[in-house]
């Protein structure tokens, strides 16, 4: 390499090109905030294009991942950003929320605690486990509504009923009708109208912060942690 091996060592890295990557960020950072998904994605791409040895662009860009729904490009971009620093703790929330949206909910709580092993009051890794143990609370729910509406299907019988509404003299169109009636009010009344309730990090995407410090859904909340 001699000389110019000398001035420019394979680890040194342009100050042009380290400031033009932060620009990029900022403009990442700037249409994150007006939830121009795509604008920010681009604008991370070419910061990483320039240096793609910083975790804060990695961690924005799952971010924006999360925010489209693109949950595996999310953990992807989380878990590179961990491979570059173990220690930056919005990786640990940005990866917990990507595994949370689909619905690995064991590894979410593990990337978690990761996170809370590396900063103990980091919010967006505290809120991810608790949405993690509202998520379980919910489906253990369901299931318990699920097991209570076939207990109560498997005692009623159709067949035997009709035999009764016969011996009271009650027959045709109008056993019919009634059968019917009594198969929609069993439905209304084990299924309900029930819907999942929002998750803390889901209502906390809705409020954009400057700084992209920790986020998780939200990524604590996905703004909540941007790093500027």
């Amino acid at each position: 390499q001699g000389l110019l091996g000398w001035l420019f060592p394979l680890n040194w890295e342009c100050p042009a090109m380290e400031s033009s990557a932060e620009e990029h960020k900022k403009k990442g950072n700037e249409a994150f905030k007006n939830a121009d998904w795509d604008l920010a994605i681009k604008e991370y791409n070419k910061a990483i294009s320039l240096d793609n040895k910083q975790p804060a662009y990695f961690s924005n860009r799952a971010a924006c991942w999360s925010s489209k729904g693109n949950h595996e490009s999310a953990l992807a971009d989380a878990s590179r950003c961990l491979e570059l620093d173990p220690a930056y703790v919005k990786g640990y929330s940005r990866k917990g929320k990507a595994l949370f949206d689909l619905s690995r909910l064991d590894e979410a709580e593990e990337a978690y605690k990761a996170g809370l092993e590396v900063d103990a009051e980091n919010q967006g890794c505290t809120q991810g486990l608790a949405d993690v143990k509202a998520a379980r609370a919910r489906s253990s729910g369901s299931s318990g509504s699920g097991s209570g509406m076939g207990s109560a299907f498997s005692n009623f019988s159709a067949s035997s009923w009709l035999q009764k509404l016969k011996q009271a003299g009650i027959g045709g169109r109008l056993q019919m009708y009634m059968v019917a009636f009594a198969g929609y009010y069993m439905y209304k009344n084990y299924m309900g109208n029930s819907k999942s309730p929002q998750t803390e990090t889901d209502k906390a995407t809705a409020e954009p912060e400057a700084e992209v410090r920790y986020s998780a859904r939200s990524v604590g909340s996905l703004q909540r942690g941007f790093e500027q």
